[in-house]
């Protein structure tokens, strides 16, 4: 089971699809209507739910599992109060199986703000395993991917 966070106007969604065996299933989960009805309009066979990820744990129930093996994030980590970026990662902590793995995006420029080191910190705390991968330059704004494993 692979849930993603926030699935944006479905771009990851796109992508994750592509790559899930025929054997997973996989949900998103976006707050935003347009983006929802947007992910639906490019991903038809997506199960897209509208709703806030820190509900993960109700919609996993609903789809008859307790825990998934993957999350993708794509949520703006930087730009969160520390609140919520405690209930997403209670959630995230909660509904990941060990050995899942939780994987995240952040700008470069999102280390400069108080809430972007903050979520840096708050990812070490609660993960044993954090690798970061290289700085994509190529990227406009400059991005790099956590990848932390329960």
């Amino acid at each position: 089971m692979v849930v993603e966070f926030g699935s944006g106007t479905g771009v990851f969604t796109e992508k994750i699809l592509e790559k899930v065996s025929e054997d997973a299933s996989a949900i998103a989960l976006e707050v935003n209507p347009a983006f929802v009805k947007e992910t639906r309009r490019r991903c038809p066979q997506a199960t897209v739910i509208h709703d806030s990820a820190v509900n993960t744990a109700r919609h996993l129930k609903s789809a008859g599992v307790e825990r998934c093996d993957r999350i993708i994030c794509g949520l703006p980590w930087a730009c969160f109060s520390q609140s919520l970026q405690d209930q997403l990662l209670d959630t995230v902590q909660e509904v990941l199986t060990p050995g899942g793995k939780f994987l995240t995006f952040a700008y470069l420029h999102g280390l400069l703000l108080p809430s972007g080191r903050r979520f840096r910190k708050c990812l070490s705390s609660r993960f044993e395993k954090i690798v970061e991968t290289p700085i994509i330059w190529k990227n406009l704004p400059p991005a790099f991917v956590y990848c932390a494993e329960r």
